[in-house]
């Protein structure tokens, strides 16, 4: 299903869906246990959203070069003092830009029965079909 985004919205989603996996790995208990097409489908959505933010990625980065400061021993570079306004317009109207996306959804019945945090829900709401009788 085709959907418009923006980079902000494509931004937490990978951020959540990074964070689930993470989980997953370090607990080694499955989240999506025997729901192999909700898998591939979290898989190939979050494949993709990663590849639609890679021209974001660059600007972000051309930003921090501009209006960056050296980076610290751990390799963090934060924004200028004298640029933080030039760059929180930058930056915002970066995230504001729409992408449209070629999204795997899945029933919500698909995932009835398991059991997910708020937030695990939250990052996969966007590739979920309302069941029958919710309004979207």
């Amino acid at each position: 299903m085709k959907k418009t985004m923006k980079n902000s919205e494509m931004v937490g989603i990978v951020n959540q869906l990074t964070a689930m996996q993470e989980r997953e790995t370090k607990s080694g208990e499955k989240m999506f246990p025997g729901r192999i097409r909700v898998i591939y489908a979290i898989k190939k959505n979050k494949e993709q959203l990663v590849s639609l933010l890679t021209p974001y990625e660059e600007s972000r980065n051309e930003l921090l070069e501009e209006y960056g400061t050296k980076a610290d021993e751990n390799g963090l570079v934060s924004v200028r003092k004298d640029c933080k306004e030039k760059w929180n317009k930058e930056i915002g109207e970066l995230l504001n830009i729409e992408v449209e996306a070629d999204i795997h959804m899945v029933k919500f019945e698909e995932i009835d029965g398991l059991s997910l945090s708020m937030n695990d829900l939250e990052a996969i709401d966007f590739m979920l079909e309302a069941p029958e009788g919710f309004a979207e």
